[in-house]
């Protein structure tokens, strides 16, 4: 006999429709403001719930039992994508009736263990094998019960554990690196023994083992390109996990230069001509340079009024860290005189903290 509970955590009145193996059944209220209703031909019960309530239905009749024992057929095991720590396991069931499907999984041969139980198409769990070596193959099965307890088991269907998923974290594409660039990975699913192992490739050369890491969650090393001139450098990483190893892009970036900060700003007295809502503003957007990869410089051009201007240099869009008059860090403020208005275009160089102007 089906019963139906249904819940409404909004403050105005729900009407919901509900699929059902009644069809054609009357449901009683037992608990809340419900009406009594019935289901349609297919199954669907329309039912009203008052709001932050809660209503309980029992149908009039029990489900009806079909003639003959239901049959059910497993599809091949799946990797679920973007989740390679669980596969999705479904199974068809023949007819309409009412049945329940439960899982279960051997891997390598070993004891059957139950992995869940599903009682609505489509039929399907999602198995966790984030425990389990990456190639390993699990055997399944599925058993369907239907509304008078009668039981089928599927033919056995063989799926296998998916490799991890690794990504490169840092560093970016075409950053300019400095002489110690962090280089890391994040791995999914993590095991026991997992290990990570990084290759550099400089300017077209060989690729060569630079470091390795077994160390959770995420996995990193630091380069030394002390001793690289300027040229492209490649990065990738490879993680092992048991007999599976799975290997990253490859990222390219720059070496030879110091490493770049992420925002150089332009606050001064000319911030509000700029269009910022006030003046000596370094997190402002339209302080913010740009920086230029072939001269390792930042940039920005600005009209200004004519008169007596005053700015320094900001990084990363605060005062923490600021370069004034003479390259000096929270020097005096550098100063630009116009006689006239006109376009300027400031240009920095991080490597001297030095500005000038055109």
């Amino acid at each position: 006999r089906e019963y139906v509970v249904a819940l409404n955590n909004t403050d105005e009145p729900r009407t919901v429709d509900i699929p059902t193996w009644s069809a054609g059944s009357g449901f009683a209220p037992l608990h809340g403001e419900g009406q009594a209703a019935t289901a349609a031909a297919d199954g669907t019960l329309t039912v009203t719930i008052p709001a932050l309530s809660a209503v309980v239905y029992m149908a009039d009749a029990t489900i009806t039992v079909a003639d003959a024992a239901p049959q059910v057929t497993l599809a091949e095991p799946a990797a679920v994508e973007g989740s390679p720590d669980r596969v999705e396991v479904s199974a068809d069931v023949a007819g309409d009736g009412y049945a329940e499907v439960s899982f279960w999984a051997r891997p390598d041969g070993g004891e059957w263990t139950y992995i869940g139980t599903d009682d609505s198409a489509p039929y399907r769990v999602f198995h966790s094998v984030a425990d389990l070596a990456p190639g390993t193959q699990v055997e399944y099965q599925a058993v369907v019960a239907d509304a008078s307890g009668r039981t089928a088991t599927s033919a056995s269907a063989l799926g296998t554990v998916p490799d991890p998923v690794i990504t490169l974290l840092t560093p970016e594409a075409g950053a300019t690196l400095g002489a110690s660039p962090v280089i890391s990975v994040d791995v999914y699913p993590y095991r026991p023994g997992t290990v990570v192992t990084f290759e550099r490739q400089v300017t077209g050369g060989d690729w060569e083992i630079v470091g390795t890491d077994s160390t959770a969650p995420t996995y990193t090393f630091t380069d030394d390109l002390s001793g690289v001139t300027t040229g492209e450098v490649n990065y990738r990483a490879t993680v092992t996990q048991g007999a599976a190893s799975v290997t990253t892009r490859i990222v390219a970036g720059t070496a030879g230069a110091l490493a770049q900060p992420g925002q150089v700003s332009l606050p001064g007295s000319f911030n509000e001509a700029m269009g910022c809502e006030e003046w000596w503003a370094p997190w402002c957007q339209a302080t913010f340079m740009t920086f230029d990869q072939a001269t390792a410089t930042w940039s920005i051009t600005v009209d200004l009024p004519a008169g007596e201007h005053e700015y320094k240099i900001a990084i990363d869009g605060s005062w923490d860290l600021n370069y004034g008059e003479n390259g000096l860090q929270d020097g005096p403020n550098m100063t630009l005189d116009l006689d006239a208005p006109a376009t300027v275009t400031f240009t920095y160089d991080d490597s001297t903290h030095l500005v000038t102007t055109e």
